[in-house]
This record gives structure tokens, C-alpha cells and sequence, in this order.
């Protein structure tokens, strides 16, 4: 397989992509070098993991199987690399030779964020790309697949789903209007990059996660944080597809840099072993904003308020801009989740479960916010959530659900109004 692929940033639209540098791979471990010429320009795409000179710096064995963090998040978990598997050997490859640069050349352009990758060798395999998509097809394909209904990868689903992150079946879009098309690439005008995710099976409860993260996308925008524009789109039998916009893409096919949090300080998302003091401290290192930090704040009162108990470390990111300005990406990922044994993926204060106000108390601090500011953010999330029950009975959202959560939210007003 390849021993050495070039690493390329998207700094504009309609411009040549800027060299970054070389990233080999040997005996299980990458060795990336920044290109010298890159170097001038001032701008550190991973801050944490990664020195700014032109000497040759080895990625640690975990978590990432021997790669950088700034290149692991230019990989899908879950459902896309359940996707580039099944592609893989329907082209005949045997996976256990195929190591994470052969993953990231198989990516190529269609990686999200800013970064792409050369040799590009998913254009080679998928050369003849189907533009026109029809939305429940996708969702059928993608349920039947994740189900085990049909075991072959569709070449539209190997293109369009690859790229995303997550557990759950979803594909990149291109949407205007009622026209939907491919989304991994430059789009034509008048068209915007949209994620489409889709139920995980056939029962009641699956066919409503996409009403109850439409839901939750609402209530949160509503509760003054900053998320995505957001859509519900009505399917056959019953389905319902949460549509999001794309963080990492804005208009004329700009692309925007970005890391998750998993991928800037080299943790692994799958063990919970980080805590939101951390993750408040990372934002304010990376944007040196109170703002950020009060933002991030609201976000996790919101997790722990509405039961979002999947608030792992890939589920934060942030955002940096062709000057090299960081900031917190929009949220993503917000909905009910039960988590294991009912905990936090993070820690809040002290406690994973049963947060109190003075766990909330302790991590303000840290944070340097007043009592009063906390507050109020308290009571906003809380009259947004408010709506919860009402809103839900006009979806198709079993009642046990809507019960389930509403006697979740009640609880935990109870357990934190101070």
C-alpha cells in the first residue's frame, strides 16, 4: 500500500488548494513534515499535537492507530467506516493491509473540514458519480444496509456517506429547493452542503430520532446557542430525516478548517475520561474569548438539562478561519440519549450522573462566570425545554418517548433550580 501521501489546505474557494506537507506511515506509526513555504504563512492547524517547523514529527500509537489527531478527523467512525470497509472489499482489498493513509488517500477531496489528501484514490473508485439523489431511496439503502438486509455497498452510498462521523446512517447533500444531489464535492449555484441522517431501524422509537433531534436543534437555537439551520423532511412509512447544514462548508464552496475536540488533545472518544473543565479550558486557549467559553458553558447545561448524554469528545469542535482565528464550531449532535448506566460522557464538576447545582457551581468557576450569569442561562434552557411536551405530540414520537423525556427535563428542574 502507498508509504507517503501530501497533505492540502482550502484556504479560499475557487483557489488552487496551499501544500502542507508530507505524511508517511511505517511499522504502524505516521511521521508528518510541514512544508517550509506553509510554515510562512502563520497558520497552526492542530495547536496542541502538532510544532510549527519543518522537522519530522511522529504520531503517538493511540488513540488513533498510529496517526495525528489533525488527520484522524479528516476520517469517519461508526457508519462511514462501516461504509469505506464494505467498499474496500467489494474492490477486492483485505483490510487488515490497509492502514489509515491508505484511509485518508480512499477520503481524497471528500474529506470534511479544509483538508484533502493526494494521491486522491476515492475518485478512482467512484468515478462515475450519480448527481441525482432521491432522498427516501437513500434512507432505504442506508437502513437496509445498517439492518443487514442487503450486505453490498451502493456506489451513491460509498461517495456520499464516507465522509460523516457517528453511529447513525447518514449522506452529504447538495440541496436547492426540492432538488437534492450529491454533496461531497463543489456544488453549483444556488446550492448549499446539507447532512442528511436517517433512522437505525423499522421500530416506533427508531423512526422518531430524527423528530426528537429536530427537536432538540429547535429548542437549543432557542435557548440562544448557536446551531445550524436545520430541517425535518417527511419520508415514506412513517420516517422522518433530521436534516443539518454543514458547519464546515459556507457559500461558493468555501471550505473551513476545523478539529474536533477528540482530535486537537489526542483523546479517545470512546473511553469517558475527560471532563468539561477541560474542554472549557481547550476553547479558552484556542479562542481567547469569554464569549466562547459562555457559550461552550450553555452547551453543557443544555446536555445536562435535556438527558444529551453522548456528549463525547468528538462531539465539540472548532472552527478556524483563513487568517487563523479559532473559534467554537455550532453544536451538533444534540438529542436525547441514555447514555451507559446513565452517565455523562464527560464529567460536570465532579459527578458523571445526578449533576447537582454544585457540581454546576464548581465549573463555573473554573470558568470565571457569575453566579448570575449561570442563572440565566439555566432559566433559558429551561423555558425552551419547557416546550417540550406540547411540541412533540404534533411529530411521530410514541408517547412513552415524549413521557420519557419530559420526566427527565422535570427532574432535573427539580434537582437544579438553586
Amino acid at each position: 500500500m502507498l508509504n507517503v501521501i501530501s497533505v492540502y489546505y482550502h484556504r479560499y474557494s475557487h483557489c488552487e488548494p496551499i501544500f502542507v506537507g508530507r505524511l508517511a506511515y511505517d511499522e504502524g506509526v505516521s511521521h508528518f513534515e510541514y512544508d517550509a513555504r506553509f510554515l510562512t504563512l502563520g497558520l497552526n492547524l492542530s495547536p496542541f499535537k502538532l510544532e510549527m517547523h519543518s522537522l519530522l514529527q511522529s504520531a503517538p500509537l493511540h488513540p488513533f492507530s498510529g496517526l495525528h489527531g489533525l488527520f484522524n478527523d479528516s476520517l469517519p467512525d461508526g457508519w462511514g467506516m462501516y461504509l469505506m470497509d464494505k467498499d474496500y472489499k467489494k474492490h477486492g482489498f483485505v483490510l487488515d493491509e490497509i492502514s489509515p493513509v491508505d484511509r485518508l488517500t480512499y477520503m481524497g477531496s471528500r474529506a470534511m473540514g479544509a483538508l484533502s489528501y493526494l494521491p486522491d484514490e476515492g475518485s478512482q473508485f467512484h468515478s462515475n458519480i450519480e448527481e441525482q439523489l432521491i432522498l427516501d431511496q437513500l434512507a432505504q439503502e442506508s437502513i437496509d444496509l445498517y439492518t443487514g438486509e442487503i450486505d453490498e455497498v451502493l456506489n451513491h452510498l460509498a461517495i456520499n456517506g464516507t465522509p460523516s462521523g457517528g453511529a447513525r446512517p447518514k449522506v452529504l447533500l447538495g440541496i436547492k429547493d426540492k432538488e437534492t444531489i450529491s454533496g461531497v464535492y463543489d456544488l453549483p449555484d444556488k446550492f448549499e452542503h446539507w447532512l442528511a441522517k436517517f433512522p437505525i431501524g423499522t421500530k416506533a422509537e427508531d423512526k422518531a430520532e430524527g423528530a426528537i433531534e429536530y427537536l432538540y436543534s429547535v429548542m437549543a437555537r432557542n435557548a440562544g446557542i448557536d446551531f445550524p439551520e436545520t430541517k425535518l423532511v417527511a419520508g415514506e412509512n412513517n420516517n422522518a430525516y433530521f436534516l443539518i447544514k454543514r458547519f464546515d462548508r459556507a457559500a461558493g464552496n468555501k471550505r473551513i478548517h476545523m478539529q474536533t475536540l477528540a482530535g486537537l488533545v489526542h483523546a479517545d472518544f470512546r473511553i469517558a475520561d475527560f471532563d468539561y473543565e477541560r474542554l472549557l479550558k481547550v476553547c479558552s486557549a484556542m479562542t481567547k474569548s469569554h464569549k466562547e467559553v459562555s457559550q461552550l458553558f450553555k452547551r453543557m447545561l443544555f446536555n445536562v438539562i435535556s438527558g444529551n448524554r453522548d456528549d463525547h469528545t468528538k462531539n465539540f469542535s472548532f472552527l478556524m478561519d483563513e487568517q487563523g482565528t479559532w473559534r467554537n464550531s455550532p453544536a451538533y449532535d444534540l438529542t436525547f440519549n441514555r447514555g451507559i448506566n446513565g452517565e455523562h460522557s464527560m464529567l460536570v464538576g465532579k459527578s458523571g450522573k445526578n449533576i447537582t447545582s454544585e457540581d454546576i457551581s464548581l465549573l463555573a468557576k473554573t470558568a470565571s462566570l457569575k453566579n448570575s450569569e449561570v442563572q440565566q442561562m439555566i432559566d433559558e434552557v429551561f423555558e425552551q425545554l419547557s416546550s417540550w411536551h406540547y411540541e412533540a405530540q404534533h411529530y411521530n414520537i410514541p408517547d412513552s418517548k415524549i413521557s420519557e423525556i419530559d420526566n427527565y427535563i422535570t427532574a432535573q428542574r427539580k434537582r437544579l433550580i438553586v
